[in-house]
Parts: structure tokens; sequence; C-alpha cells
């Protein structure tokens, strides 16, 4: 804050630069340096992150049902997240996303899950 402070009350616009530089390192740098190791440690680790894998997943998923299924429509049962990614890949429809277009599919999904 005292830097912050100095570089707008001086009119030198080198010393303002020089403290915004300053602020925004001490801010957004260890940050930005602990992710590049925590992606250093999983490259040598040869593992990946479970939010970095689903995607692929969904993608395979979609690739399986497809080569399963030749012909007619496929609708996919999901949890909403999986069943968007899903469709995406596999060019399905889906009964349940939480987007508010889809109310009725939600209802429906839940109604499907829930037990009688």
């Amino acid at each position: 804050m005292i830097v912050l402070h100095l570089a707008l009350v001086h009119r030198h616009i080198a010393r303002r630069w020089m403290a915004i530089t300053v602020v925004t390192g001490v801010l957004f740098l260890p940050p930005a340096l602990d992710q590049i190791d925590d992606l250093q440690t999983m490259v040598e680790r040869h593992t990946v992150a479970r939010t970095n894998a689903m995607q692929p997943m969904y993608r395979d998923i979609a690739r399986v049902i497809r080569r399963d299924q030749h012909t007619g429509g496929i609708v996919v049962l999901a949890d909403p997240n999986a069943s968007l990614a899903i469709s995406y890949y596999g060019l399905f429809k889906t009964i349940g996303t939480f987007y508010w277009e889809n109310t009725q599919g939600l209802k429906t999904t839940a109604a499907i899950f829930s037990p009688a």
C-alpha cells in the first residue's frame, strides 16, 4: 500500500511505473509460480488433476456410446455436468442440464433418479 501511495503521490512517471510493477509482481507472481510448480510436479509424476481428466473421459464415453449405437436418436441421462459434456462430444440430446431453459428436463431427471 505504501508503494502504491508513493506511485500516486509522486509525479515522476518512472517511479509510478516502478511502483505499479512492484505491486503487480507482489500480488500476482506468487500464485503464478505456485501453479507452475504444481504443473511441473504433475508432469514429473505423470499424473493429471481430476478436473483436467473429466473432459477427455466424457469425450471417450460419447465415442463409445456412438460406436455402440450407429443409428437412431440417443438421449443421455446422467448428472447435469456429465450429460452436458457427453451430449456435446457425441451430439446427443440430454434430459437434465442446469440451464434455465431446461427446467422440465431437470425435473424429469430428478424424478427418474429419485426413489419412488
